[in-house]
This record gives structure tokens, C-alpha cells and sequence, in this order.
């Protein structure tokens, strides 16, 4: 997270992270202006829940541009880079 320069969770990533990384999560609906760090807070949330064991799909992001899919690929791809599995 560091390496991508968060240095503290921005407004939206404060209010969403605690209901996304509930057990069970809660559905959120949110808006907020461009770059606020929305993909990074659905991102964490998501790679929070993979299991390294099971080898199959367990998450499916939809977005609605091939830009916007690439783009949220690679916030992910720089998320999960550090993990150990």
C-alpha cells in the first residue's frame, strides 16, 4: 500500500473499508469524485477475501469500459504484488 503512496485511508476508503471487510461484508453503494481511492478500497477488500488454496475464480469485478477493466486490473495486480502466495 505504501509503495503506491497511500500514506493514510482518504475519506471514501474510511468510510467504506470497515463495512466492506465486515464478516459477512455489507453492500455498499457509493460515489465519490475521480481518484479518491475508490478502486483501491473495493481492491483491498476483495484480496482480503481470496483463499490461495482454492484454485478456481472467487471474484468477479464488472466495470463498464475496457479502460476502466485494465485500469482495475492493474491497481489490483499493484495491491497484490507484495502478498506471499
Amino acid at each position: 500500500i505504501y509503495s503506491m503512496n497511500f500514506r493514510a485511508p482518504s475519506k471514501i476508503q474510511e468510510i467504506t473499508l470497515p463495512h466492506l471487510l465486515n464478516d459477512p461484508p455489507k453492500n455498499i453503494i457509493a460515489q465519490s469524485q475521480s481518484g479518491t481511492g475508490k478502486t483501491a478500497a473495493f481492491s483491498i477488500a476483495t484480496i482480503s477475501r481470496i483463499d490461495p488454496n482454492i484454485k478456481s475464480p472467487q471474484a468477479l469485478i464488472l466495470a463498464p469500459t475496457f479502460e476502466l477493466a485494465l485500469q482495475i486490473g492493474s491497481v489490483i495486480e499493484n495491491i497484490a504484488k507484495f502478498l506471499p502466495y
